[in-house]
């Protein structure tokens, strides 16, 4: 019998051994109790956000994104542990604990105050992201070993930081604000409604405050709009805002001053 002869390659020859993470379907990321909590105080915060208060769902969902990042990060993974990948349907899903939160805080937010502009957003949302990612790159290692899907979830993951540090910055402006308000009296102008795949808006126009010449809109409750006239007068409260952002409201059902 022929006996087979194993023969060794010479060393500057051999092929180095490189580590391969096989990826099947799915690949799973860590927390899934902190994820459930964000799921519930988010749909708290947008569709009742009085019941339990609406300070108290604010600051949790703030924290919940910085929160999961640390803990995820005790041990260093790599980024690639945030994002659910479904690499057979090309999917990404960014963990609930980031764009759950960064997509309600942005919901209720715009829903309940107004900024005099959005330009005085750009200079402190942009701090609040680069802060955001840098614990990011802190807490957790670069994506080794996927090449096809990596710049994804990168954009992914870092979309979602930003979608939530302007949100965050936009809340925190807003909701933290204590400062004695402007009360102004306007005159609504126009009342209307608009359509929308998910339902009806309820508008109003009424004469600016800076300028009598101009008109300002609001959206406001059906409830509200169903009580009031073209010709009412209303009452806008202005704050300085916690960061220095101006910013009104027209005092509504559900929000106390």
């Amino acid at each position: 019998m022929k006996q087979k002869v194993k023969t060794k390659l010479p060393k500057n020859k051999r092929q180095p051994i490189k580590e391969v993470k096989i990826y099947n379907n799915i690949v799973f990321h860590n927390l899934d109790w902190l994820e459930w909590c964000t799921i519930a105080v988010g749909l708290l915060f947008v569709f009742a956000p009085d019941i339990v208060g609406y300070k108290f769902l604010f600051s949790v969902l703030l924290v919940t994104p910085i929160l999961g990042l640390m803990l995820n990060g005790i041990n260093r993974p790599s980024i690639i542990s945030l994002v659910e990948i479904d690499l057979r349907n090309n999917k990404y899903d960014v963990a609930d604990f980031i764009d759950w939160a960064a997509w309600c805080i942005t919901i209720r937010v715009i829903l309940d105050f107004n900024i005099d502009s959005i330009s005085y957003l750009i200079i402190p949302g942009l701090i609040a992201t680069i802060s955001i990612i840098i614990l990011l790159f802190l807490t957790h290692k670069m994506i080794i070993g996927l090449k096809k899907s990596k710049a994804w979830i990168y954009f992914s993951i870092i979309f979602n930081l930003f979608v939530y540090s302007y949100a965050a910055t936009y809340g925190v402006n807003c909701v933290y604000d204590n400062s004695v308000p402007e009360k102004y009296t306007s005159v609504i102008m126009q009342k209307y409604t608009s359509s929308r795949k998910r339902g009806t808006n309820y508008n109003i126009e009424f004469i600016s405050w800076e300028d009598n010449s101009k008109l300002k809109k609001e959206r406001i409750p059906e409830s509200i709009y169903n009580e009031i006239n073209i010709g009412d007068n209303i009452e806008i409260y202005r704050k300085k805002g916690l960061i220095g952002i101006p910013w009104w409201h027209i005092n509504r059902i559900g929000y106390t001053e």
